[in-house]
């Protein structure tokens, strides 16, 4: 079938794919309710734009890890960006908190402190902890 489609539709020349394995991007992903769990957002932090042409708009972190704009909840910086602008938003450069702290930079924060989403070890790592913490009460 592959060499079917390769027919109809030929690869350009010059180029080169490259094949990203779907764990470790996976990894990479990120949501504010991470950041809420690390402690590097708070519930009820105010977002307030970085673009020029929204100056004084705010957003606010909801206790689910959302982003309530407007009396409507987003499930992404980019999804609160792109309802305030009518198209596509980078929201996490398009957010920051009012000490002028983008979401990129705490998004880059957490995890330049190793604290990835569904990282396999620290997972089991995690549960050995609570077995362990709850075999000594016993």
């Amino acid at each position: 079938m592959v060499e079917v489609l390769l027919k109809i539709w030929p690869v350009p020349d010059g180029h080169v794919g490259t094949v990203v394995d779907p764990q470790t991007k996976a990894q990479d992903w990120v949501e504010i309710k991470h950041l809420l769990e690390a402690g590097l957002l708070a519930v009820g932090d105010r977002l307030v734009t970085t673009h020029r042409d929204f100056v004084g708009m705010e957003a606010v972190i909801t206790a689910d890890g959302k982003i309530e704009l407007n009396g409507k909840r987003f499930s992404t910086p980019s999804g609160a960006g792109n309802s305030l602008r009518k198209k596509a938003t980078n929201g996490w450069y398009f957010w920051s908190l009012p000490d002028g702290r983008r979401l990129r930079d705490v998004r880059a924060e957490f995890l330049a402190a190793g604290e990835v989403p569904g990282d396999p070890l620290q997972l089991v790592e995690e549960r050995v902890d609570e077995i362990e913490g709850t075999h000594s009460r016993a």
